[in-house]
């Protein structure tokens, strides 16, 4: 299976809620968005997007987006490129359990790859204002 395929099949696990399937698809030392420190939203503590390691990092990750965040809409657009890495193209709408705002996001997931064909490095590109607006109280 190519990882194109492979990413395709992680995004219907998630929709389906099986995080137990894309558990087994990390790497046991992936890195979970991981930046170089200049990340605005994990600046301001947004948790479902804060830096995570391993696989219990990662399942640490979809217990934080299950705590905070109640999907109204998740569309997967277009899965570009194959190899090493995959970029993914989607459309969502949240609800902000927390804060009970909702917002529209348009985002790529950067997904790669290691020699054993397991997620090794995985990243959100989002529009971080919202997030923070989202998810900062009135």
């Amino acid at each position: 299976m190519s990882n194109n395929e492979l990413v395709t099949r992680i995004y219907d696990a998630f929709l389906r809620g099986d995080i137990p399937f894309i558990l087994d698809q990390v790497s046991e030392s992936v890195d979970w968005e991981t930046w170089d420190g200049r990340n605005t939203a994990q600046n301001a503590g947004i948790d479902y997007l804060l830096p995570r390691k391993g696989v219990a990092g990662t399942a640490d990750f979809f217990a934080s987006v299950a705590a905070n965040l109640e999907p109204l809409d998740f569309r997967v657009m277009a899965v570009i490129g194959d190899g090493d890495e995959v970029v993914v193209r989607v459309t969502t709408e949240w609800r902000v359990i927390p804060t009970g705002k909702t917002f529209v996001d348009e985002e790529l997931h950067w997904w790669a790859f290691d020699a054993a064909g397991k997620v090794d490095r995985f990243r959100h590109y989002v529009d971080t204002a919202k997030h923070i607006a989202a998810t900062t109280p009135d």
